[in-house]
């Protein structure tokens, strides 16, 4: 009995104290533990260079582009048995310059009515008659031109003076010469040059009118402006008259470029010049900067930043380009050239 009693008291110490604290430990023993999800690293995504270097994510370089070279119009119209010449502008001038009209003393051109003879060629006479010439040709009038009248007046005492008789001064002054010391800006220019004991201005524009390459001179469409002079002198033991006819086309005449345009033009491709110079040093610099990270990066992003300012400059440029051209196209379109 007594036995009993002790082995149901032990039974209940177990139940009451050791069953729990063993379902303790089975617990804690059991309980699962929190995983760490598994995620990948941040990854840094890196640009490789044309030569292998892997450097960090940077932005592209931008296409470089070229800008347009701006392009004239050097044409011209050289019409047959008429000498030409050019002098710097943006399209080429003509000059027309036929053989000098020689007449003998003893001769004259054509029979002028008594009536209408003067006593000495006449410098507005002359005009007068060359544009009775024109008009009955269908063109306008030419108008006189001091700088025009001017650079015959010299002519014509240049001759005298060296005794010679040709649109070529033996020192190699013509009429390009006259025209740029007189301060003639043209388009086209031509000389007629006559010498001889002509009577009247009638007979010495008959005696060009007369002469295939004086005549085209006089009738050609493209002058507007005239200057004459009428000098007397000595000639080969002679004394003859000294005659000239300068005609011209002023540049004024049609829209010129627009010169300021072109200088930015000009100053632009200085600039893109020494940009391309900056640029190619960059890349070098890059190139060799394999191994520095700090150094790649920073000469990368100088380079992209001055191609930015390179691409901008070459789009100014391309759009001042094409202007300028449309200009220099209208300009020669005008001229005829």
């Amino acid at each position: 009995m007594g036995q009993f009693f002790i082995g149901k008291m032990l039974l209940g110490l177990f139940v009451a104290f050791v069953l729990p604290l063993a379902v303790f430990f089975y617990r804690e023993s059991t309980e699962v533990i929190p995983t760490i999800p598994d995620v990948a690293p941040t990854q840094v995504h890196v640009a490789t260079s044309s030569t292998g270097v892997s450097v960090p994510d940077l932005p592209v370089p931008p296409k470089r582009e070229q800008a347009l070279e701006p392009q004239v119009v050097k044409t011209t119209i050289t019409p047959s048995s008429i000498a030409t010449t050019t002098k710097p502008s943006i399209a080429k001038q003509t000059i027309s310059t036929p053989g000098a009209l020689v007449v003998a003393s003893s001769a004259t051109t054509s029979p002028i009515p008594t009536s209408i003879k003067e006593s000495a060629l006449d410098e507005g006479g002359i005009i007068a008659f060359t544009n009775v010439e024109r008009v009955k040709a269908g063109l306008p009038p030419l108008l006189q031109n001091a700088a025009l009248s001017a650079g015959a007046e010299a002519k014509a005492r240049d001759m005298i003076a060296k005794q010679y008789f040709a649109h070529v001064a033996p020192d190699g002054a013509d009429i390009a010469t006259l025209a740029e010391t007189y301060g003639y800006d043209y388009l086209n220019i031509g000389e007629n040059l006559a010498l001889g004991d002509f009577h009247s201005s009638i007979d010495v524009v008959t005696g060009w009118m007369n002469s295939p390459g004086h005549r085209a001179n006089i009738l050609n469409r493209e002058f507007t402006e005239i200057g004459v002079a009428a000098v007397e002198g000595d000639w080969k033991g002679e004394r003859v008259w000294f005659a000239v006819q300068e005609f011209g086309r002023p540049a004024s005449a049609c829209p010129t470029p627009d010169a300021l345009l072109k200088e930015r033009i000009t100053a632009a491709e200085g600039a893109l010049a020494s940009l391309d110079v900056t640029l190619k040093n960059l890349q070098s610099a890059i190139d060799a900067a394999e191994g520095d990270e700090v150094l790649l990066i920073q000469k990368t992003h100088d380079y992209n930043a001055i191609v930015s300012s390179y691409n901008a400059l070459v789009a100014d440029t391309k759009t001042d380009v094409a202007r300028y051209n449309s200009e220099v196209a209208a300009f020669n379109t005008c001229a005829g050239f």
